[in-house]
């Protein structure tokens, strides 16, 4: 009995051997493989944490600049009256925004006061 598992373990090592090569090269390739992908994420979390406060000012930058944009253009269309020019305005930022007078929304609201209501023009309520 000996004798034929010592048979049958010979006839085997070529493929025993096979075997061990193959799962030592698997085994070096996962090393390598998770050496990467913990390197990968390391640099992924600095990456984020490190850009993170300049993708929020970028943000708000642009934010900023669409309100601007789009209240410019809206009080170029608006008669020169308080309810359209100034209320308005003034209520939808203090809706839209905690810090209503540091929005864009009220910033160009009072870039445009001197050319909306230049000294001894008719101020009215509602318009015309």
């Amino acid at each position: 009995m000996k004798a034929a598992i010592a048979h049958v373990w010979a006839l085997l090592y070529p493929l025993r051997l096979l075997f061990h090569v193959a799962h030592e090269g698997l085994y070096r390739a996962s090393l390598v493989y998770n050496q990467f992908s913990l390197e990968e994420a390391q640099r992924e979390w600095h990456g984020s944490n490190y850009y993170l406060p300049e993708k929020a000012f970028w943000t708000r930058v642009a934010r900023f600049a669409h309100l601007t944009f789009f209240t410019s253009a809206y009080m170029l269309l608006t008669p020169a009256s308080v309810a359209w020019t100034l209320l308005l305005p003034t209520a939808v930022s203090i809706i839209l925004f905690e810090d209503w007078w540091r929005s864009g929304i009220f910033v160009t609201l009072l870039c445009f006061l001197p050319w909306k209501f230049p000294p001894g023009y008719p101020v009215t309520l509602f318009g015309v």
